[in-house]
This record gives structure tokens, C-alpha cells and sequence, in this order.
């Protein structure tokens, strides 16, 4: 069972990142703003009903999993699943036009906006109930999966930290200290 695909909601795994060509999506999910997620590798929750698509990696699967097995609140509250993602808008940078009273006008935005974007797609219990089914299902593939994830990104985070460290030593040997004087001569 790679797919539970209700009526109007569903969870499946994609095992790769697919382009928009590759797999067919239901009219309502082309006109989400993240709907990337559909496409993308991990495990894909959608709400047709909500409108809303998330996109969980291994590693976020595995924590989902963890928190279900520790508490069972959402057996009567519901189970919330989010996908964060950043979203970079780039500067789009235009002709300049003359005004009527003939300045320049610059036709474009000012620098690049950089947004936190948190997606919620909340299951009412008895849909929690089959998406703990299908994370339990497939627990062994999302624990291997998730750790290998944490893992790559620890491993990431460690290297940019001595990145980081090692530049700072390199620059602050390379800065010539200035000499201070024993005393300071005042006569003429």
C-alpha cells in the first residue's frame, strides 16, 4: 500500500521528484500556491476539501510518527501535518520611463523578499486514524529514510559551522595588529 486515496483526500509516497508532466493532478491542486508538493519526493497529504497539499520528507515523517505513537490526542483532536518552505522573490527589474514631467521613474522592486511559509493541513481523527495506519505501515522504510535525512543534514550543518570557524581564524590571522606606542610624546 504506497497510496491511500480517498474520495476528497489521500496520503501516497513519492518515491522521486516528478515534473508537472509526469504525474497527473486533479484541477483544484494547479491552483495551489505550493502545489510543487504534489510533485516532489516524500510523502504527499492532500485535502481536496481544504485545498491544501503537504509535502513531508522522511525525516519530518519519522517526527510526525513519533509524535502520534507518544500521544494519543489525536484520536479525538485530529492530527495537524505542516510543510515549511522558504520563498524567495527576486527583484524584477525594468525599462525606466519618462514621466510627463520628464524624470526617470524606476519601474521596479526594491531588493529580494525572502517569506516563511507555513502550510497546515489539519486530519479530523478518523482520517488521522488511516494516516497513522499508513506512517505505521510504513514505518521501517520512513525510520531508515528519516534517520539517512537527519543524518545528510547534520552533516551539512557541521560543515558550514567549520566553514565558518576556519574563515574567522584565517581572516582575524590575516589583519595586521597595529603597533602601540610605549608612550606618547607631546613636546615640540
Amino acid at each position: 500500500m504506497n497510496e491511500l486515496n480517498e474520495t476528497s483526500w489521500g496520503v501516497r509516497f513519492n518515491e522521486k521528484s516528478y515534473g508537472y508532466s509526469d504525474l497527473d493532478a486533479p484541477d483544484w491542486v494547479k491552483d495551489c500556491e505550493n502545489k510543487s508538493s504534489w510533485f516532489s519526493d516524500g510523502i504527499v497529504v492532500w485535502d481536496e476539501n481544504q485545498k491544501v497539499v503537504v509535502n513531508l520528507s522522511m525525516w519530518g515523517a519519522m517526527n510526525v510518527l513519533d509524535q502520534m505513537m507518544n500521544s494519543s490526542l489525536w484520536k479525538t483532536q485530529g492530527q495537524e501535518v505542516f510543510q515549511q518552505y522558504g520563498k524567495f522573490t527576486l527583484p524584477i527589474s525594468r525599462r525606466k520611463r519618462k514621466k510627463a514631467n520628464g524624470r526617470d521613474e524606476a519601474n521596479s522592486q526594491d531588493g529580494t523578499k525572502v517569506e516563511n511559509v507555513i502550510v497546515r493541513l489539519h486530519l479530523a481523527p478518523e482520517k488521522a486514524e488511516k494516516f497513522f495506519a499508513f506512517l505505521t505501515t510504513h514505518e521501517r522504510k520512513i525510520r531508515s529514510e528519516g534517520a539517512y535525512q537527519k543524518s545528510r543534514y547534520q552533516y551539512a550543518m557541521d560543515h558550514i559551522v567549520r566553514s565558518i570557524v576556519e574563515y574567522y581564524f584565517k581572516t582575524s590571522q590575516e589583519i595586521p595588529k597595529k603597533e602601540k606606542p610605549d608612550h606618547y610624546d607631546f613636546s615640540i
